[in-house]
């Protein structure tokens, strides 16, 4: 996902989930959000992670982690 150098798609792909999670410090967070403002792809990217996260946190965990389990077992694993 590289499309502008300053800073690099692929630093603000590694830096998402801490993002997500509110634990990326103020330099890199001003960094990565500006990054944002300016690449449609890694703000669609952020956007959609945002979103899944929302819904997940819905999802009370323990039927969250069945459903997991379930999938896993569907696929062999």
């Amino acid at each position: 996902m590289q499309h502008h150098s300053e800073p690099d798609c692929g630093l603000i792909e590694s830096q998402l989930d801490a993002w997500l999670a509110g634990r990326l410090e103020e330099v890199p967070r001003s960094s990565f959000e500006r990054h944002l403002t300016v690449c449609l792809e890694c703000r669609l990217d952020a956007e959609a992670a945002q979103l899944v996260r929302s819904v997940l946190g819905r999802v009370p965990r323990k039927e969250l982690l069945r459903a997991i389990r379930e999938d896993l077992a569907a696929e062999g694993h």
